[in-house]
């Protein structure tokens, strides 16, 4: 298997106040958090309004209404910690933004499956469907797991081509912004690792290269 990065991520569902993210006040937090001295800036529009995301060599901080998405550009430990650090150190500054949940996104493909994992993805009705000319171009399978305290979200998907790929979703309710902080520290390469042994334990998927 290989990581889809684009699709590793921090997300902070609130009521966030977008206009705070202003360019001189997140390139500061940037600056003296890791020493940033050049932070490109995206412009998205849409039915919103303009909203600006802040690009780094590590990460996109992307902060939406709705929440805020720290996306990762890299996924070595020193990358997913500096987010981790910026995600908290941003709450612990808008102690007072009304926060109700985050979680952390992995993702991973990979070309073809082995038999065994073929083999979960045959259903009972698959000789029904196709006697009836309809053709199967993805399957899914989705799981919620109690991990500890954090619920595991986990979505495996095969397309027609017998190529997988895998989604994991680390998630916590909480009721406030300190209480998010408080959780997520240290929670990045735990769930990271969680991630890896599930794939590999369960599964007997291995990714290739090293994390």
């Amino acid at each position: 298997m290989h990581p889809v990065i684009e699709n590793w991520s921090i997300v902070v569902a609130g009521v966030w106040n977008t206009a705070i993210f202003s360019p001189p006040w997140m390139g500061g937090k940037l600056k003296e958090l890791f020493g940033y001295t050049h932070v490109s800036l995206e412009f998205m529009t849409d039915q919103r309004g303009t909203q600006v995301n802040f690009s780094t060599d590590h990460f996109i901080v992307n902060p939406q209404p709705s929440a805020l998405i720290v996306a990762m550009k890299q996924i070595d430990d020193k990358s997913l910690l500096w987010a981790e650090q910026l995600v908290e150190d941003l709450l612990r500054t808008l102690p007072h933004t009304p926060v109700s949940a985050f979680g952390l996104n992995f993702a991973f493909t990979d070309e073809a499956l082995n038999s065994e994992l073929i083999s979960l993805f045959r259903l009972s009705d698959a000789d029904r469907l196709a006697e009836n000319n309809y053709r199967t171009t993805s399957l899914s399978i989705q799981r919620s797991l109690q991990l500890d305290d954090a619920k595991l979200n986990a979505m495996l998907t095969m397309t027609e081509d017998d190529s997988l790929s895998v989604r994991l979703n680390f998630h916590h309710d909480v009721a406030n912004a300190e209480e998010a902080w408080t959780r997520l520290t240290g929670r990045t390469l735990l769930y990271k690792a969680d991630g890896l042994n599930f794939l590999q334990n369960v599964y007997g998927l291995r990714v290739k290269g090293t994390l």
